[in-house]
């Protein structure tokens, strides 16, 4: 980082050039001439950083520090990510194994549902039992709708765990166009013409 090298960089002389100019002149508007500096200082500055030894290498440490600190925080922003992405991967094969199991039950009940109304219409079973199936076949399907919002859900949480974004609010659709106008139809179109033979 860019705050150790300026850490280290503290612990060496530094030099500076300066030049200061003297004006010897009382009136005002004579600052400006050649005649009034008399005087031009020019020359090099060092300072050497002899009695801050303990500072300087306290301020070292204290970057190091903060520079394993930003990579730690690197460290788990990374780790978080990959275990919010695992998650919503387990869920997600989780959930469409579970909606797979509740489809083939819908299918199920609703064969049986139709063995019901079958045996019910020959006269060998009661209504009721055909109630009774039809409660089944209901019950399924709303499992089966729970677990294809657990799904979608789960692809949102995938989605967001890769870094995905999504809009805040729906897109604007186009509206469809409507029935026509009878004013704009033509009344060639709206009248048959005659069959002519």
């Amino acid at each position: 980082m860019a705050e150790i090298g300026e850490a280290e960089a503290e612990f060496f002389p530094r030099v500076t050039l300066t030049a200061s100019p003297t004006v010897n002149a009382i009136d005002p508007a004579k600052i400006f001439r050649g005649s009034s500096l008399q005087y031009m200082n020019i020359g090099p500055s060092i300072s050497i950083p002899l009695f801050e030894g303990g500072r300087l290498r306290s301020n070292l440490v204290l970057r190091q520090a903060q520079q394993q600190e930003a990579a730690i925080a690197y460290q788990k922003a990374v780790l978080q990510g990959w275990h919010e992405v695992v998650n919503a991967l387990a869920s997600l094969q989780g959930d469409a194994g579970r909606r797979a199991r509740l489809a083939r039950q819908v299918g199920d009940a609703r064969r049986g549902l139709d063995l019901a109304r079958a045996r019910y219409t020959q006269g060998v079973e009661i209504f009721t039992t055909v109630l009774q199936n039809a409660q089944v076949v209901l019950q399924a399907e709303t499992n089966l709708s729970q677990a294809n919002a657990a799904l979608s859900t789960d692809f949102v949480a995938l989605s967001k765990a890769l870094g995905g974004g999504w809009e805040g609010t729906f897109p604007t659709q186009p509206t469809p166009p409507g029935p026509p106008d009878s004013a704009q139809v033509p009344v060639a179109e709206i009248i048959p013409r005659p069959v002519v033979p």
